[in-house]
């Protein structure tokens, strides 16, 4: 199977701070004969190839100065602009990937942006199932918003699966979404739990309504 993991978390090189259970999920992945392609922003630097058993895609957007993009205030015009563009083009290429790699389902690491992008993918152009994993902070910061909070139900809800790295955090999705979240843990030597897999290798044949 075709799997695009769609991230805003993934290192330029092996010096910068990353998640390290990223290369446990693609070998993991792997293993189980899948082909993995990853789908992020672009960052300044130099890029080194770290996980060589998977294509990296990086696709262009306004980039602001902070790497983090939980740490870009919203406060400034430019910064506003720079996430649009990110977003514009999370969509473009996440439909281009999974038309020229014929992707047959995409993991969202984690629910905004990159499920935000699959969200709106799925409603503009031809639907690719998706999975959601959430960190934490993708939920935490935007969870007592109402018109956020409103648009995590409707990722969540749209999405083929959702998994969370903790027990509160599954409960805070399950209330906000009504969708059922299972436990899968981010760290080193990760098990992946069978309802996971099952979700993958199902994904061709549900539809996204």
């Amino acid at each position: 199977m075709k799997i695009c993991i769609a991230t805003s978390s993934f290192p330029i090189n092996r010096n910068e701070v990353y998640h390290h259970f990223l290369k446990e999920l693609i070998d993991i992945l792997n293993q189980k004969g899948h082909e993995v392609t990853i789908l992020t922003q672009d960052k300044k630097g130099d890029k080194e190839i770290i996980f060589p058993n998977a294509d990296v895609v990086w696709f262009p957007w306004k980039m602001t100065e902070q790497r983090v993009l939980a740490q870009v205030s919203l406060k400034s015009f430019s910064n506003i602009f720079s996430i649009i563009s990110l977003f514009i083009n999370g969509v473009k290429y996440s439909n281009r990937i999974a038309k020229e790699k014929k992707i047959d389902v995409f993991i969202c690491l984690w629910i905004v942006p990159s499920g935000l992008y699959l969200l709106l993918k799925n409603i503009l152009f031809k639907k690719t199932p998706y999975i959601l994993w959430s960190l934490g902070s993708d939920v935490y910061t935007n969870k007592d918003n109402f018109i956020k909070r409103n648009i995590l139900r409707l990722i969540i809800r749209k999405s083929k699966a959702v998994f969370a790295d903790g027990f509160e955090l599954c409960d805070i999705i399950n209330k906000i979404s009504g969708r059922q979240c299972d436990f899968l843990p981010t760290f080193h030597k990760i098990k992946i739990p069978d309802s996971f897999t099952e979700n993958i290798n199902n994904s061709q044949t549900i539809l996204l309504y």
